[in-house]
């Protein structure tokens, strides 16, 4: 009975606290109110705007008010495992997606780019020889270069798959460059 006493106080108050806020607000229209309370000008369209209305509202307000506190609560859940989802679905790479430790040179020579044509620049990586660059400017201390493969599940739950090569300084796995990423399942729903 007591946590009965208690929602109901509690519901009263916020409801009053509210009420009175927006009371406050419109100080004019209760000027107004009490001028018409003098005259004694009331029509029943009054007396449910003004007197009937508001007290039903009250008594909802009252009676409901922890769904006010749900709503929000819920919203605020969802945003919390909408920011968890994001996080667990960003791409990292793992220990047990390195495939082998290389040398500089080694990538360089088997990723550089041929083209009979002359379009492309004969360079590692070719027209993105810039981002290699900025990839092994990017080196930490004493790491070592290694080549990664791996499957990658987005946010929407599409697959790629994903290969590169990382820097790997003690159990750090950070920066890498991309140079596969291919969607393995059908991103765009088509049946054909």
């Amino acid at each position: 009975m007591i946590w009965l006493v208690i929602y109901i106080f509690i519901g009263t108050v916020l409801v009053t606290t509210v009420t009175l806020s927006d009371k406050v607000k419109a100080y004019a229209e209760w000027k107004k109110i009490v001028r018409d309370l003098k005259n004694k000008r009331f029509s029943g369209r009054w007396w449910i705007q003004q007197a009937l209305l508001p007290t039903i509202g009250f008594l909802i307000m009252s009676l409901t008010w922890p769904l006010l506190l749900y709503f929000w609560n819920a919203d605020r859940l969802k945003k919390s495992r909408r920011d968890r989802r994001e996080e667990e679905t960003r791409f990292r790479i793992r220990r047990a997606d390195l495939v082998a430790r290389c040398s500089v040179a080694e990538v360089e020579i088997a990723e550089k780019i041929i083209d009979p044509m002359g379009a492309v620049p004969g360079l590692p990586f070719g027209h993105l020889n810039g981002a290699w660059v900025r990839f092994h400017d990017a080196k930490p201390e004493a790491a070592e270069l290694w080549s990664f493969a791996t499957e990658w599940e987005d946010y929407w739950g599409n697959f790629f798959e994903r290969k590169g090569y990382v820097w790997r300084h003690q159990e750090q796995l950070h920066p890498w460059l991309l140079t596969f990423d291919v969607a393995t399942n059908d991103v765009l729903g088509n049946s054909d």
